[in-house]
């Protein structure tokens, strides 16, 4: 038999032969033979035979940490493992956010990697909370904000999931979330209209010029009042119909 065996003929003690993996197998049945004496043995003395089944239930050990999810599983050895690529989410800067952050791929969610067991777990935020401007329960992984946030830029936590009943089978994983800038006010050139020359036989991709009398380029500024200065807009630009917009700062177009 592939996973158990008896101690010796005349002992039959069963002993496990190979590590069960409960992911595997669940049940085994066993057919165990018994007989009085040796078949073909040189006595004349007749033997008898009897059978009995034996059913052997594996029952799942708390072996494995809780996994984040979703994951993706693997193995390292004999070991079975499933790997969080993380959580990530958006809030706006100087915004608190009312009610569970909405994250990507989806909420913070860690079940027991044993699968027939199910313990209980409980989330804690271990790291990259300076400030104390998120909170998790403890219960359910939800992340909600205490305060608004007064730095854009990402706030990465490093959150914990553990058994209630067994501290040392945990997982951390990372949420990271970006402090976003929100724009309250469109973007608006410095001017209404624009003139700018180019010389008739001017190659490709030749510069613009200011003026007719000299070489300095042609320039044209929008600017965003969510920002301080023109240098720290995010404006984008395109060509529309002939029509030259601006990236937020002086810049030299090519037509």
């Amino acid at each position: 038999e592939k996973y158990f065996r008896l101690e010796n003929i005349n002992t039959p003690k069963i002993l496990v032969r190979s590590i069960l993996d409960y992911d595997v197998v669940q049940k085994i049945s066993l057919v165990l033979h018994v007989q009085d004496t040796f078949n073909g043995s040189a006595s004349n003395e007749p033997f008898f035979t009897s059978v009995a089944m034996i059913t052997v239930q594996v029952k799942d050990v708390d072996n494995r940490p809780p996994w984040f999810q979703p994951c993706l599983r693997t193995t390292l050895g004999i070991a079975k493992l499933c790997v969080s690529s993380g959580y990530r989410g958006k809030v706006n800067l100087t915004e608190k956010e009312e009610g569970p952050l909405v994250l990507e791929p989806g909420p913070v969610f860690a079940r027991d990697g044993d699968r027939n067991r199910s313990e209980t777990i409980s989330y804690r935020i271990l790291r990259g909370n300076e400030g104390n401007i998120f909170q998790i329960d403890e219960d359910t992984g939800n992340i909600t904000m205490t305060k608004a946030a007064d730095i854009a830029g990402p706030i990465i936590l490093t959150v914990l999931a553990s058994q209630v009943t067994n501290r040392d089978q945990f997982a951390v994983t990372q949420v990271t979330v970006e402090v976003m800038k929100k724009s309250r006010n469109p973007p608006r050139f410095e001017k209404e209209r624009y003139e700018g020359f180019i010389y008739s036989n001017s190659v490709p991709e030749s510069m613009v010029l200011r003026d007719r009398s000299t070489n300095r380029p042609f320039r044209v500024q929008a600017r965003d009042d969510d920002f301080a200065s023109v240098r720290d807009s995010h404006v984008c630009c395109e060509l529309i119909k002939g029509c030259l917009c601006s990236c937020g700062v002086a810049y030299k177009p090519f037509f």
